[in-house]
């Protein structure tokens, strides 16, 4: 492992833990989601620091023992957990209920696309859309797009993680 990467590591979960207590402080005891789950790693400390009222934990979960994992962790009434496709998972949800959603799924630029529109459908007006990766030139386009396209996505911070504010519709 490269020293370069073994210094960026703890430094990318400051600005994680960072982007939470923002989160945390704009939206205590919320309805929120993450999008792109994989073993619950992030949604510990979703519900660690945020306290939310519901969580919707949202996956393809293409390996069965991470679902199993996810299953057995947050089998509590608070946490819902929602197995498929994002964009259809998001289609579930009652539009402009939730305080704010953390996407971290698809990283190509059409999936992370997808993903930002359809869950920004989701967000109620002063909410807030926060994302990881947004260092990957993909997921940096896509979330450029996703402004543009939705003038209602205002960027507050860019840097290795993404929050946007949805000031409305």
């Amino acid at each position: 492992m490269s020293p370069l990467f073994k210094a960026m590591v703890p430094l990318r979960e400051w600005e994680r833990l960072m982007v939470r207590r923002y989160l945390a402080l704009k939206h205590k005891s919320c309805r929120c989601a993450e999008v792109g789950v994989r073993d619950g790693y992030n949604a510990d400390r979703i519900i660690e620091l945020c306290l939310p009222k519901r969580l919707f934990l949202v996956d393809i979960w293409d390996e069965q023992w991470r679902y199993d994992l996810v299953m057995q962790r947050f089998s509590r009434p608070d946490v819902t957990v929602l197995r498929g496709d994002s964009v259809r998972m998001a289609q579930t949800i009652e539009p402009h209920t939730l305080d704010w959603v953390y996407i971290d799924g698809d990283h190509s630029y059409d999936g992370c696309l997808r993903d930002l529109l359809a869950w920004s459908d989701c967000v109620r007006a002063g909410g807030s859309i926060a994302g990881d990766d947004y260092a990957f030139p993909a997921v940096r386009a896509a979330v450029r797009e996703a402004c543009r396209v939705n003038r209602g996505l205002r960027p507050v911070w860019r840097w290795r993680q993404f929050i946007l504010k949805a000031d409305g519709r």
